[in-house]
C-alpha cells in the first residue's frame, strides 16, 4: 500500500468519536468523586438538620433531624443563639444527628435521646 490511509474520517465518525470521547472522560470523572473520600466534618453524612427560628422570638430555636430516608428522628427547642456561621456548632449539630440516627436505628426507648443538642452546645 502506497502509505494512503485505509479509512476516511467523515463528519459522522468524528460526532461519533467526539461523543464517546465525551461519554469516556464523564464516566472517569464521576470514579474520581467518589474515590474523594468523605467530606469535611461539617458535612453530615447519615442525614440531616433543619432549624427552625421566629424572628419574633429571639434566642429560641427547634432543631429536627432526619435520616437520609427523609424520616423525622429527633427534634430538640433549644433556647440560646446557634450561630449557624461557626464551624464549631456545624460539627456539634452533626454529632447530634449521629447520636439521634443511631438511637433511631435502635429502636429502643431506653436509647431515645433526650436533650442531646443542649448537651452538645453547652460545652
Amino acid at each position: 500500500m502506497n502509505g494512503q490511509p485505509h479509512f476516511k474520517l467523515n463528519a459522522e465518525t468524528m460526532k461519533h468519536m467526539t461523543l464517546l470521547a465525551l461519554i469516556v472522560a464523564l464516566f472517569v470523572l464521576s470514579l474520581g468523586a467518589r474515590a474523594a473520600g468523605p467530606g469535611p466534618k461539617w458535612v453530615p453524612e447519615k442525614g440531616y438538620w433543619v432549624v427552625e427560628t421566629n424572628i419574633h422570638v429571639a434566642n429560641k430555636a427547634v432543631v429536627y433531624f432526619y435520616n437520609l430516608k427523609n424520616e423525622l428522628v429527633y427534634q430538640e427547642a433549644y433556647e440560646g443563639r446557634l450561630n449557624l456561621d461557626r464551624r464549631r456548632v456545624l460539627v456539634r449539630l452533626n454529632r447530634v444527628l449521629e447520636q439521634a440516627v443511631a438511637a433511631w436505628e435502635q429502636k429502643t426507648p431506653s436509647a431515645s435521646p433526650a436533650q442531646l443538642l443542649a448537651r452538645q452546645l453547652a460545652d
